[in-house]
């Protein structure tokens, strides 16, 4: 075995054992697969083998991941529709297995050149800003902030 794939394997599976643990098991037991696949040297070896050696930090294949992802979101991967949660799906990832592997392989250059750029995140960092924008607006909005119930548009109490 090549010796980057060692840590890469550990790295998966460490983060498919969180990806569990934290509520998705589904990204979980497709990270396990990954790191299988890895071992094997298959697919997407192929498309992460280019950053194993980068730091764990990088998260190369959550980059893979979240670009199979929008891909999924997009509709360019209909039989991945069928399973992923976010789209509505089965949630069973043990059969999103096979088709996935053929998105890697179909769209092995696209996803290649993802994990050059970080994956979305729900980053909690970021609800400062949103905050601070939203009362922005609501402060700045002639009527002051409105709701709907029932049809009806009530304005809201003051903050």
């Amino acid at each position: 075995m090549d010796d980057l794939r060692g840590p890469l394997i550990e790295s998966l599976r460490s983060n498919g054992s969180q990806c569990k643990a934290e509520g998705s098991p589904f990204y979980g037991v497709l990270t396990e697969r990954v790191a299988d696949d890895v071992e094997a040297g298959g697919p997407t070896w192929t498309v992460l083998s280019s950053h194993a050696g980068h730091p764990r930090t990088e998260l190369p294949a959550i980059r893979m991941l979240d670009a199979v992802h929008r891909r999924v979101l997009s509709g360019h991967a209909p039989a991945l529709v069928t399973h992923y949660p976010s789209a509505g799906g089965d949630e069973d990832a043990g059969a999103a297995w096979a088709p996935f592997l053929d998105v890697v392989v179909r769209n092995s250059d696209e996803l290649k050149k993802a994990l050059d750029h970080p994956p979305q995140t729900n980053a909690v960092g970021r609800c400062p800003a949103i905050v601070g924008g939203l009362l922005t607006v609501a402060a700045e909005t002639p009527t002051g902030p409105t709701t709907r119930v029932g049809g009806e548009r009530r304005t809201a109490p003051p903050l």
